[in-house]
């Protein structure tokens, strides 16, 4: 038993000797619990306004687990050793972009607090000026996490990211969707494979169809995830200027009716050139392809 479990059950804690949490026969005390609104599924607790504790909810503590429990819990021992791999990464060359895991049990993660608010609260507070400043951070800091770590979030969205504005610093939460990606073809092509990869193994084959009120919302969100991680590896982003609002951008890129963005149309000057350059013959396509 770590030191940690120890100071837990002190402030009134269920944990069980096989290290799962439950909230339901907890005495929180002076704790503060948040995240009922999130379906039930998340219970979160701060402890003396320091350590935050995560718990899954959905993973249940009983020896005739099914496979489903299985799966969650495999699963969610996977977020935790993510999100320390992202702070060990981070921490040697910049200050840690997600915050310090203390300690983990079967479903729960101990962690340090977070300062700042969330980017979709400054979105709310401050759209032309600290929102601005804020979403730049974040997507750069996604970029670097792809790059220097390997990791890949595809869960990227205003609550999952809190920016401090004293110290511009962010950090990155919530890494139950995050996959290893190959660092070294990081393109706007290869995340959008792993991307739909990635929610196709959560959310199933048909996760289009099925959730299509979540695709729905996401597609119309300003700041939705695959717009925030993804399309960042699309010319069109390199040619923001500073001062261009990326609220504005984000809201062009989504309201496109396909999920998934279209390429960017052709100047007169490029489709008169498309008309006169002679399409490439199969046997060259396919030589090309073997050099």
């Amino acid at each position: 038993m770590t030191n940690w479990v120890k100071k837990l059950r002190k402030e009134g804690l269920f944990i069980t000797p096989d290290n799962y949490l439950d909230l339901e026969y907890s005495m929180t005390g002076k704790l503060k619990r948040i995240g009922e609104k999130d379906e039930g599924r998340h219970g979160i607790i701060f402890q003396m306004g320091d350590k935050i504790l995560k718990v899954d909810k959905i993973i249940k503590n009983n020896a005739g687990k099914s496979k489903y429990y299985i799966k969650k819990e495999k699963e969610f021992q996977q977020e935790v050793r993510i999100q320390e791999i992202v702070y060990q990464c981070t921490k040697k060359w910049f200050r840690s972009l997600t915050p310090k895991v203390f300690d983990s049990g079967r479903n729960w993660i101990l962690m340090k607090n977070v300062p700042g608010k969330t980017i979709y609260d400054w979105y709310l507070e401050d759209r032309y000026g600290v929102f601005q400043k804020a979403m730049r951070a974040y997507i750069k800091t996604l970029q670097e996490i792809h790059r220097k770590c390997g990791i890949g979030h595809f869960d990227a969205h205003g609550g999952n990211a809190m920016y401090d504005k004293k110290t511009n610093s962010i950090k990155i939460i919530d890494w139950g969707f995050a996959a290893p990606i190959n660092k070294n073809n990081v393109t706007k092509e290869s995340m959008l494979k792993k991307y739909k990869e990635v929610l196709t193994n959560k959310l199933g084959s048909g996760w289009q169809r099925s959730e299509v009120e979540w695709v729905t919302s996401m597609k119309r969100h300003p700041i939705g995830q695959y717009a925030i991680e993804v399309i960042p590896y699309n010319a069109r982003f390199k040619n923001l200027k500073p001062k261009e609002n990326i609220f504005d951008f984000m809201t062009l890129i989504l309201s496109k009716t396909n999920n998934f963005p279209t390429p960017a149309p052709m100047t007169r000057a490029e489709f008169l050139k498309s008309l006169f350059t002679p399409t490439p013959s199969p046997k060259k396509i396919s030589s090309n392809s073997t050099k």
